[in-house]
């Protein structure tokens, strides 16, 4: 007998072990961030993106830096002459030359250009990683919404099935209509039909956040009922606004285009200059001994030897190109850049419009969630205790049936309302920090620092 119950005391203490362990390496929302950063294949994409835009600035470079080639021949040649026999004589040469650039201003212009792709490749690699972000924090707290909608709709269902019972001993007794028991029983499929829902999205959510990290989630780190969420606390909204002005990435990114535009501008100006050049030139050529071959005319030999011979020549200079006419592609490029300019230009008033009014419309959004979350706590209360204020007051025949089920819906639903104003403020505080160009890893780190990990309970998905 004590065998038998130090091997079930050791099971029990297993599983409680397991649990644990269970709870403290549950996902949180920094570890699925990290895993969606190393598995993600559209991330993957930006940051090779990334690597190809960097080489932009060597590429430019590239125009203003000496050039040097060589070159090497040979051939051989046969050619006839008046009424000479065909002449056969061999020919080869090398040679090299060196260019070195000296007054380009067009070339100029592009290394300036190659620098602003350089820049420009890596603010759109991080709003990649900050679009990234935002998805995995979304799809996590969806999750966590659903599993609460879940748990919800699992606990409001059978508190109807409950009452269905009871509403069914009162009809059978004779205290209660039939109306009343119709009542409960449509209640409780609706009930079953949300919680079939809540399911369905709940596992649909799922997938997709195991999409994001690449692998499945198993328990995630949950926002506790009692947890404030008063730490993500939105500053003064002129500051936001201030800040999404200045640092908001797509207008950093159509800043860098404009001055781009501007850039080309001055890149097609620079058609009507003159180039300077330094060019030394190296080459050699020689030619082997010529003759003529047999002829009936000659007499019978093998033909008549001419010498061959070979040279060097060398050139050191200064090239300067005029340009005088290229059929009006000049001026055609001009025209075209000055309207690109102008076109960079208020695209880069309406980003700044935009990235404002992203800012005021995510700070409003984040203030009515704060309100929200305190009016919904307060509802949770009070409709728990309405809800069983009910019950008590059906009991001894104050309430009717369709009261309590009244009761048992305003419940449920201030639970579902209350758990998804909650993820919403966080979310929508991430939104607010990418807004204004600061979201970074110490933001959703602040985020992550408000979820928990507990044992499962009752409620928990299954």
């Amino acid at each position: 007998m004590t065998g038998r119950l130090s091997t079930s005391l050791k099971a029990c203490a297993l599983l409680v072990l397991g649990a644990c362990a269970q709870a403290a390496y549950a996902t949180d929302l920094m570890s699925a961030w990290q895993d969606a950063q190393a598995s993600d294949p559209g991330y993957a994409a930006a940051r090779a993106q990334r690597a190809a835009g960097v080489e932009a600035l060597p590429q430019a470079r590239a125009a203003l830096l000496p050039r040097l080639q060589a070159a090497l021949g040979v051939g051989s040649t046969w050619a006839s002459v008046s009424d000479l026999p065909r002449q056969e004589y061999t020919t080869n040469g090398y040679g090299a030359s060196l260019v070195v650039p000296v007054f380009h201003w067009g070339d100029w212009q592009g290394y300036e250009i190659g620098k602003l792709k350089v820049a420009r490749s890596e603010i759109v690699f991080e709003k990649a990683r900050q679009a990234l972000m935002i998805d995995v924090a979304r799809a996590y707290f969806d999750v966590l919404q659903a599993q609460d909608q879940l748990a919800f709709s699992r606990a409001h269902e059978a508190a109807l099935d409950e009452q269905l019972k009871i509403a069914q001993a009162a009809f059978d007794a004779g205290t209660q209509t039939v109306v009343d028991l119709d009542q409960a029983r449509a209640a409780l499929d609706l009930a079953r039909a949300e919680r079939a829902g809540a399911l369905n999205d709940y596992q649909i959510r799922t997938e997709r956040l195991n999409k994001l990290v690449g692998h499945p989630v198993g328990s995630l780190a949950a926002l506790p009922d009692d947890a404030s969420v008063s730490p993500l606390a939105a500053a003064d909204l002129d500051q936001w606004t201030t800040l999404a002005r200045q640092r908001n990435l797509d207008v950093a990114t159509c800043e860098i285009d404009s001055e781009m535009a501007s850039r080309e501008t001055r890149r097609a100006q620079s058609a009507d200059l003159p180039t300077v050049d330094l060019i030394a030139t190296f080459n050699h050529s020689s030619q082997g001994n010529s003759r003529y071959m047999y002829s009936a005319t000659l007499p019978s030999q093998n033909g008549i030897g001419v010498a061959g011979g070979a040279g060097n020549s060398s050139v050191i200079g200064v090239q300067i190109t005029i340009p005088i006419f290229t059929g009006g592609y000049v001026q055609s490029r001009k025209r075209e850049t000055l309207a690109l300019e102008s076109r960079a230009g208020n695209a880069l008033l309406d980003a700044r419009e935009n990235a404002v009014l992203d800012a005021r419309q995510t700070y409003l959004s984040l203030l009515n969630g704060r309100d929200m979350i305190a009016a919904l706590r307060s509802a949770v209360v009070s409709t728990r205790t309405s809800t069983r204020s009910a019950k008590t007051a059906y009991e001894i025949g104050d309430r009717t049936s369709t009261d309590v089920l009244i009761a048992e819906d305003k419940q449920y639903r201030s639970r579902t309302a209350f758990s998804r104003a909650r993820y919403d403020y966080m979310l929508h505080w991430l939104e607010l920090s990418r807004a204004a160009g600061q979201l970074t890893d110490a933001e959703l780190a602040n985020v992550n620092a408000l979820l928990t990990t507990s044992l499962p309970s009752a409620t928990s998905v299954r």
